[in-house]
């Protein structure tokens, strides 16, 4: 099928501010959160692969599940005031469009929320079952639509939810292991504008969602009586989202179209502590 121009520079655009917004590692594009129980936070995640002192040792390492005697549960969450301001010192704009630059100064950002929830369930002496709902990636920044650098992004949303059962197993009174394994839903809504001809422009909108899987891995280790070291992996997860590209312009209002992207979202294992 003949895409008309207007559909092939949605797609162009559209796939450039979604390429721009999660390139790479996801920590390094600034989504990825460590924000996974509320204990550890007074110690910045610190030896999170060692401790296992509640039913949170189920997401950061699933073998110090095994120092865990009892049933335990643990829910937690995380309230985020991401706001920002911006400052325009000298910029140029599309050519096509020099009656209207864009606002040069501004603020952007908005309120986040991570909810957390962790479960661990002892079979026997030897063997513990855990679960851990967490959301490892999320947050969104909010320009308004006429700020100078809209071409470049106006609003970027992303959020996820991770499903990561696990199991422990106590080889010996030194050694534990663990694995488990995560589906994990991934959500994004990514705008910008978009020139349209002179003068003339649109907010192009593009989202998608979708699932993807991995798996995690731990070893912990009891090494003396007050020394206890521990290592945790965690695989990257392939997304395949699919979604839409929109207009807010009638003009091209016709050119919507589907989109399919893949995305690779990666969080830092723990190695030893």
């Amino acid at each position: 099928m003949k895409q008309s121009p207007f559909q092939l520079h949605a797609i162009s655009c559209a796939l450039t501010t979604l390429c721009f917004g999660m390139i790479g590692q996801a920590n390094a594009a600034g989504f990825a959160l460590n924000e996974q129980n509320a204990s550890g936070a007074g110690v910045a995640y610190a030896g999170k692969a060692a401790i296992g002192e509640d039913a949170s040792a189920a997401w950061f390492n699933p073998a110090s599940m095994s120092r865990l005697k009892e049933r335990q549960v643990v829910l937690g969450g995380h309230y985020i005031d991401l706001n920002g301001e911006f400052n325009n010192e000298g910029t140029t704009t599309p050519a096509a469009m020099p009656g209207n630059p864009g606002r040069n100064v501004g603020d952007f950002g908005a309120e986040g929320y991570i909810p957390n929830f962790h479960l661990v369930v002892p079979f026997n002496s030897k063997i513990n079952f855990g679960l851990s709902v967490a959301t490892p990636f999320g947050l969104k920044t909010d320009y308004q639509a006429d700020w100078i650098g809209r071409f470049q992004g106006v609003t970027s949303d992303i959020k996820s939810l991770n499903i990561n059962p696990s199991v422990s197993y106590k080889v010996n009174d030194q050694w534990s292991v663990g694995a488990g394994v995560s589906a994990q839903k991934l959500d994004a809504k990514l705008s910008a504008s978009t020139v349209l001809g002179l003068n003339t422009e649109s907010i192009t909108t593009i989202a998608g969602d979708g699932w993807g899987y991995g798996f995690n891995l731990g070893v912990m280790g009891q090494m003396t009586q007050a020394t206890r070291v521990g290592v945790a992996y965690r695989s990257a997860i392939e997304q395949d989202l699919e979604g839409n590209v929109t207009f807010d312009n009638p003009i091209a209002a016709g050119q919507n179209s589907d989109l399919v992207s893949k995305i690779r979202l990666l969080l830092h294992s723990q190695f030893p502590q």
